[in-house]
């Protein structure tokens, strides 16, 4: 493990021997759920001297806030260490740059999580999306999106955490990629001891889960977790959201409609409909094939948008030939436009779409 040592307190060196006579100690802040190791607020100490402080935050406060502050709330990881005689703080090499990326469309999130792990497709309910990470015999960890989760006096993340039917548990403040929320510490219906880390963000509640069991180490659980949720960032700020249409279920179809929407995220642009289409030509994503979707655009992304226009609420677009890679049937043809038609038409100023050929409208798609 590659660490990278920096006296950041020259002016507050604490004498050791080895490294255990150093502790990263909490200076003042509201809770060691705001851990920022760049801060001044945080110093490596000596063991003594972390006594002190904490008794002196006992009197000011009435609380003994955590010590030594835990080393997971922030990436990459920052302990103490003695270097030379001297407390220092260590900074851990960032282990998550080479790791998979997942990225959710729908809801504009995107985290890193260990190459050897699995992501489930997105589970769907009436009222919440979850995504599970996981690898054998460690412990899952989920994602759960709800957007119909207020109830009664429950509205903010702090309610809700308040609201788990659960006395043997810690709420503390927590923040993610800039939105507060809370992170909750319990025992599940299992009796294991559970991480949740709950944030809302555009009415939407968002559940960071990692539950752990006997035959997980807790410690290695907690860190990929709270690696994983360093890792997780929004972007929504930069993106927009469009919706292309595939076919689902083909073998249980009795039509040729293109109708079944899937939603993408593309960069905001005055060009969001021909982003559209570019999108549609990518076809369904791995993830969505397993779901049942199928693209009913022939030729995908070799067909060339050659010109979109949109006049008078009519789309006029035109396509290069090989669009026209398709294997013939009248239900082809009307799955290939209806594709076109549906993904045009979800945009306000579009009532009607016109597709062309290298300019052609006539004597195109063949059945």
């Amino acid at each position: 493990m590659a660490w990278q040592y920096e006296n950041l307190f020259p002016q507050k060196t604490f004498s050791c021997v080895e490294d255990t006579d150093c502790i990263l100690a909490y200076t003042g802040m509201e809770s060691c759920a705001f851990c920022d190791f760049s801060d001044e607020s945080f110093q490596c100490v000596s063991s003594e001297e972390a006594e002190r402080l904490q008794q002196e935050r006992l009197e000011k406060h009435g609380v003994v806030y955590c010590e030594p502050c835990p080393p997971f709330q922030t990436f990459p990881l920052v302990k103490c260490a003695c270097s030379e005689s001297v407390c220092v703080k260590t900074i851990e090499a960032d282990e998550t740059a080479d790791w998979q990326t997942y990225t959710n469309t729908r809801f504009g999130y995107s985290l890193r999580y260990p190459n050897d792990f699995i992501l489930r497709p997105p589970q769907n309910t009436a009222v919440r999306e979850s995504v599970i990470i996981s690898k054998e015999k460690m412990a899952w960890f989920s994602i759960s999106v709800s957007w119909d989760w207020k109830h009664d006096d429950v509205t903010t993340a702090e309610k809700w955490a308040e609201s788990i039917m659960n006395t043997n548990k810690i709420v503390e403040p927590y923040i993610l990629d800039g939105v507060r929320g809370v992170k909750v510490t319990f025992d599940d219906s299992l009796d294991r001891r559970t991480t949740a880390v709950i944030i809302v963000k555009d009415d939407n509640l968002y559940d960071f889960t990692s539950p752990t069991n006997d035959q997980v180490d807790t410690l290695s659980a907690l860190k990929i977790f709270n690696q994983m949720l360093f890792t997780f960032r929004f972007v929504d700020d930069d993106l927009t959201e469009v919706k292309v249409f595939f076919i689902k279920d083909i073998a249980e179809r009795d039509d040729c409609d293109c109708n079944n929407p899937v939603v993408r995220l593309v960069p905001k642009t005055l060009s969001v409909a021909s982003a559209a289409l570019e999108e549609l030509k990518k076809g369904p994503t791995e993830e969505e094939r397993s779901q049942g979707y199928s693209s009913c655009f022939s030729g995908g992304e070799t067909v060339k948008t050659n010109s979109l226009e949109i006049k008078d609420s009519v789309a006029y677009v035109d396509f290069s030939e090989e669009i026209h890679s398709y294997d013939g049937g009248s239900c082809n043809v009307e799955a290939i436009i209806t594709s076109v038609e549906n993904t045009l038409e979800q945009f306000s100023t579009v009532e009607k779409v016109i597709i062309s050929v290298e300019g052609r409208t006539d004597d195109i798609f063949q059945p």
